[in-house]
């Protein structure tokens, strides 16, 4: 069981017949107010720092951090970058035109459908000079970014929140959004924001603390049962066919993210545990581990053989954790074909993983739950070796209390929230259905057992980590984190439009992804029950971030950091155990002015 003790600000007893995250909520909340406006600013919980910030370990990661431009490291990045590049075009026929089946899975080729955004014809970025350079370039730029988030003190930090274990995720109660409720006004996430606390003049976080909290990684507990616990990054992948590609699921691996292989509909109408979609999802993952073996991080990381606290080198460390997050989307239906499917991929691969996935469907999806999460299968004797740990259902996409319930108590280990916001899903839109993610949310947060994780999924832009204290313990990311970059499916291709390029991208109900999947038409051959857009995303553009790499450190975990340290903490388990954030609803004028502005 994990010692939640050292996270609890006060010991406690609940009373008999008192809910104990009742009982916590009630007392530790007077603890975490401040005297004065009470009613206007509170802080987190103040918990001792995962490291010692005075450790080798914490002072190799504020060097590595400081590091001013270094034309040899640069180089060498490149010969790796180039080096892993090749092996991955080795893979395929390099023929942008290729609409294979084990290609497309690999991540080297796409089809072309009715329906894409772009029109233009499809080059391969390889075979013009300096477009190939550019690629190499930004990929050595997403190695860089990559070593930083895996060094040393960093996966420490994971090791230390693994052996303190969680201090649950307790329900929170916020006035705010109860008036929302029961007045049916709906807001989203874009109508809130929070306060900076006012701090102790003996606060504890040193004057560094932006790097700091860095230093310890950016890790969140996705969920805490008592037989077992996962620590991650708190910014997951999608399953996204236009976005995910293998190289893109292995560098997100890597740096502590999941993500999910595609559904087997979008490879192939050939569905079932012996269709040719499943047998792409299996290449998927096949290529994936591949590039993992093969990839610089690993083979020729600065720390790699240094040994952490799990009696593992880095090296050994970041590839056997990378494994784990390595995810399968299944859809319900059939149960048994979800189940048989899920075994095919359990016993070749050693997925451990499964995203189950029907927004619509409250009866099949916590059946399919039920029975992939009792899954006996037997590994084959090279997975034994990496891969012993149980199987993790993920419900996804979930939209109202009732469902969520019914998927906890069907053993999902993780929930994943709502539809209809974001910039790929028109269910909103298109139905008259009200943008409710946010309060939805809440609700399902209220009640969910706190040994559950919950992922917020659409629309949460950049409130996420605000979210991590309002009761999620993570969110899901689509093309903020994948679009345009290097690791965009397909890797090596990008369309044409006049000298411009592009690669496209499409929700996973819209006309293209439809289309892919063999859906329904109507009599005119379009596409029915379409609840997605489809667009593009710019590629290989001057001034943009356009690596997972770059993007999870500058978009994503420094801007936490920031947050933290504004909050007077230094990791995200004390932030998470926030128990009464500062919860403000900007004006739109107050907005305009947040925005940059000259």
């Amino acid at each position: 069981m994990p010692n939640t003790e050292l996270f609890k600000p006060e010991s406690y007893i609940a009373a008999p017949g008192v809910d104990p995250a009742e009982a916590h909520f009630q007392e530790a909340l007077p603890a975490q107010r401040r005297n004065g406006d009470s009613h206007i600013y509170t802080t987190p919980p103040q918990y001792e720092s995962l490291l010692d910030p005075k450790s080798q370990i914490v002072r190799d990661y504020r060097m590595a951090s400081s590091y001013s431009y270094n034309p040899r490291a640069i180089k060498d990045l490149r010969v790796d970058a180039g080096t892993l590049l090749s092996y991955i075009r080795s893979m395929g026929s390099n023929d942008p035109s290729s609409e294979s089946f084990m290609e497309i899975a690999r991540g080297l080729a796409f089809r072309r459908t009715p329906h894409d955004y772009k029109k233009g014809p499809a080059i391969d970025v390889y075979t013009v000079p300096e477009l190939k350079q550019k690629v190499i370039a930004e990929y050595a730029s997403n190695l860089a970014y990559m070593r930083l988030m895996t060094m040393p003190s960093v996966l420490e930090g994971r090791l230390e929140m693994l052996r303190r274990g969680s201090p649950g995720r307790y329900p929170r109660r916020n006035q705010y959004f109860d008036n929302h409720i029961a007045n049916k006004t709906a807001i989203t996430w874009k109508n809130i924001g929070w306060g900076i606390p006012e701090r102790d003049l003996e606060h504890k976080v040193d004057d560094e603390s932006t790097t700091f909290a860095r230093s310890q990684g950016m890790w969140s507990h996705i969920y805490s049962a008592s037989d077992s616990q996962m620590v991650a990054s708190p910014v997951c992948g999608p399953s996204h066919p236009d976005l995910l590609s293998p190289l893109a699921m292995a560098d997100l691996a890597l740096c502590g993210s999941f993500s999910f292989v595609p559904c087997d509909a979008i490879y192939s109408s050939g569905k079932g545990p012996n269709g040719a979609g499943l047998k792409a999802q299996i290449e998927f993952v096949k290529a994936t581990q591949n590039i993992l073996k093969n990839h610089p991080l690993i083979l020729n990381h600065p720390y790699g053989n240094h040994v952490l606290s799990d009696g593992k080198t880095v090296s050994r460390h970041l590839y056997d954790e990378a494994i784990k997050r390595i995810g399968v989307t299944l859809k319900p239906h059939p149960t048994q074909d979800s189940v048989e499917r899920a075994k095919r991929l359990y016993n070749e691969c050693g997925v451990t993983l499964f995203r189950v996935f029907d927004p619509r469907d409250t009866q099949m999806l916590p059946r399919t739950i039920e029975a992939v999460s009792e899954l006996e299968a037997r590994t084959v004797e090279e997975v034994r070796e990496v891969q012993p740990d149980q199987i993790i259902p993920i419900a996804s996409q979930v939209t109202g209390v009732n469902s969520a319930m019914r998927c906890r108590d069907a053993g999902a280990r993780v929930i994943v929230l709502n539809i209809g916001e974001g910039g790929f899903c028109s269910t909103s839109s298109g139905t008259g259905m009200i943008p409710s993610n946010l309060l939805t949310f809440y609700r399902i947060q209220r009640e969910l057992h706190e040994d559950t994780g919950i992922i917020v999924d659409g629309g949460v832009g950049n409130t996420w980590v605000l979210a991590l204290a309002l009761g999620a313990t993570a969110t899901m990311k689509h093309a903020s984190l994948i679009g345009g970059t290097v690791q965009q499916v397909p890797i090596f291709t990008a369309i044409d439009e006049g000298g411009s390029y592009y690669k496209l991208a499409s929700g996973e109900a819209a006309k293209r992804t439809k289309f892919l999947s063999n859906s329904q038409t109507d009599l005119v051959g379009d596409p029915r029950n379409v609840e997605g857009v489809d667009g593009a995303q710019e590629f290989l553009v001057d001034g943009m971030s356009m690596s997972i790499g770059k993007r999870l450190d500058q978009n994503f975990y420094t801007p936490a950091a920031k947050q933290l340290v504004f909050c007077g903490t230094s990791n995200l388990a004390a932030y998470m155990d926030w128990l009464d954030p500062v919860i403000w609803e900007p004006t739109s004028e107050a907005m305009i002015m947040a925005a940059p502005h000259i």
